[in-house]
């Protein structure tokens, strides 16, 4: 679970940010980081460095306010978690304006956040945006539209994101049932791709963004042309 949190006072962020891994299981990964201000933050999604699932604004900052900040969220990454957090309770109406998920007001305690950070992954699972696996004793979630493509090795499942690539064990079958139908389809025996990453293709090949080629096998073929076919027409609409 990727966290953000953007916040002109480091105190109080750093605070937020502490209560926040305090909340988490011990067997539950969760990745938190800190931006200062709301340019800073703007200028790292921009570079689409990392994709966060819940973003936690300040919203009285220096040029950019937390409002300026959710818009540009909302705008790129429509699914995402909104928790806007201030001294101030007469702004939660604008705050809801953008889609907020929820309102803390300062100072901030455990309980309120350990609250939200429940109803927010309750409410992630339910969107069917995530996909959790198991590493040893530890469990890991990805946002899908981190995932470009799996492979399966025997038992072994390849996970290649942007960030980092993750080696778990599970069947592909298994695997599929858990999966997005819509956005992910399976191109040959070994391979799944997210339809989102695809720039071309050609010649039973799929090109991804990031560089790779993948060969189509002919099983798999006509239903693979046939679903993103479909994706595109959805994606048009």
């Amino acid at each position: 679970m990727n966290i953000a949190i953007c916040d002109d006072n480091i105190k109080e962020s750093g605070m937020l940010e502490e209560t926040i891994y305090n909340c988490f299981h011990k067997n539950m990964i969760c990745d938190c980081d800190v931006y200062t201000s709301g340019e800073e933050l703007i200028k790292f999604l921009d570079n689409q460095k990392k994709v966060y699932q819940i973003y936690f604004l300040d919203i009285e900052m220096g040029k950019i306010d937390g409002f300026e900040v959710a818009n540009f969220i909302r705008y790129r990454f429509e699914n995402a978690i909104i928790i806007f957090t201030t001294c101030h309770s007469e702004w939660v109406y604008e705050a809801f304006e953008v889609n907020a998920f929820h309102y803390l007001v300062k100072p901030i305690n455990k309980e309120s956040v350990e609250k939200v950070l429940i109803r927010a992954r309750k409410f992630l699972e339910l969107k069917n945006t995530l996909f959790q696996f198991k590493i040893g004793k530890v469990i890991h979630t990805l946002n899908y539209n981190q995932i470009i493509y799996f492979e399966s090795k025997g038992r072994q499942i390849i996970i290649y994101s942007m960030d980092e690539n993750f080696v778990y064990y599970e069947t592909l079958k298994k695997m599929m049932l858990r999966l997005k139908r819509t956005l992910f389809a399976q191109i040959h025996n070994s391979y799944v791709v997210n339809m989102e990453y695809i720039s071309k293709i050609e010649n039973h090949n799929v090109f991804l963004q990031n560089k790779v080629v993948l060969n189509i096998s002919r099983k798999y073929y006509s239903e693979f042309m046939n679903r993103y076919k479909e994706f595109i027409l959805e994606k048009a609409r």
